[in-house]
């Protein structure tokens, strides 16, 4: 084979591989140009403070109405509690009974206090609805915050708890987080809730009622949703259980002389009682609720003397 056959033949390929080109190209249908799309305006925000460049995630917990229903949730604010870095408040949140509680239970990311959550429902502010308790436990010296017992529970779809400081966005109000409550849209229909429990210990009843009915109108374009609760919990008292009941009264145990003695530095006693009255039967004006009911002088309790037979101002 001479050099001239080979040029031919790599001529000819060449001359056939630009055909098939062409004819490829020619089969390709004409592409419609893309209509102008008129912007009216565009904001960018930026600023001056420099900064690392790095996006980082941050920590968020969903919990889905699927969760609520399958853990028989009644307020919502039950389920919050069960988020660890959720720290309420003892004493506005127990709901037991006790003076110092009022059945209220406020969002408290990191036990940064209260008011340095944000609730938000649908992604909007939620009109505060009380104050918290300020920093010597009185009420309504505290921020403004939200009771979470007024989100009705069958309207939710999702909770989202954003586990950040999120002031940049919405301020001092988020630094610890934000609760974002989602509901449900265009909810039609009836759903009934009823659900009655008590502890592993037979006492400590619970029961609650929950009706939540929907319509849709206007051919779709307006939505109507009611959600009815009812729950009553009944007081657990110290008496109620028999550990409790058993007057234990720690005092000091005069045994322990350091602190690294290994000794107990306090003692248990059981059956012990706090003494209002001596054996006559005389009230000592220390004891509450004596001291404020027997009456007084010169702004003073009266007492009587250890024989009861004289009133000693």
């Amino acid at each position: 084979m001479n050099m001239q056959t080979v040029r031919g033949r790599l001529f000819a390929s060449t001359m056939m591989g630009g055909l098939a080109l062409a004819a490829t190209m020619s089969a390709q249908p004409a592409w419609a140009q893309d209509a102008d799309v008129a912007i009216e305006e565009i904001v960018v925000t930026g600023s001056r403070i420099r900064r690392a460049d790095i996006e980082t995630s941050a920590p968020v917990a969903v919990i889905s109405a699927q969760t609520l229903t399958d853990r028989g949730v009644v307020q919502v604010g039950d389920m919050l509690n069960q988020i660890s870095a959720n720290a309420p408040s003892f004493a506005v949140s127990d709901g037991t009974g006790s003076a110092a509680g009022n059945g209220q239970q406020f969002v408290n990311l990191f036990g940064l206090g209260p008011g340095r959550t944000l609730t938000l429902v649908n992604g909007r502010r939620m009109v505060t609805t009380s104050q918290s308790r300020g920093a010597e436990g009185v009420s309504g010296l505290g921020d403004r915050v939200v009771d979470t017992n007024i989100i009705p529970t069958g309207l939710i779809e999702r909770i989202d708890v954003v586990q950040a400081g999120g002031a940049a966005v919405y301020g001092s109000d988020a630094i610890a987080g934000v609760v974002n409550f989602v509901l449900r849209d265009n909810f039609e229909g009836v759903e009934l809730d009823a659900q009655y429990g008590i502890s592993s210990r037979d006492d400590y009843p619970k029961q609650s009622l929950r009706g939540t009915f929907g319509k849709n109108f206007l051919d779709g374009r307006a939505n109507l949703a009611v959600d009815l609760e009812w729950s009553k919990t009944e007081s657990l008292l110290d008496y109620d259980r028999p550990r409790s009941n058993l007057g234990r009264v720690t005092v000091s145990n005069p045994l322990n002389k350091t602190p690294t003695d290994g000794i107990p530095a306090v003692v248990e006693n059981l059956n012990t009682r706090f003494v209002t009255f001596n054996a006559n039967g005389v009230i000592s004006r220390a004891g509450p609720p004596f001291a404020s009911q027997i009456g007084a002088v010169a702004g003073q309790p009266i007492q009587s003397n250890a024989a009861g037979t004289a009133f000693v101002p």
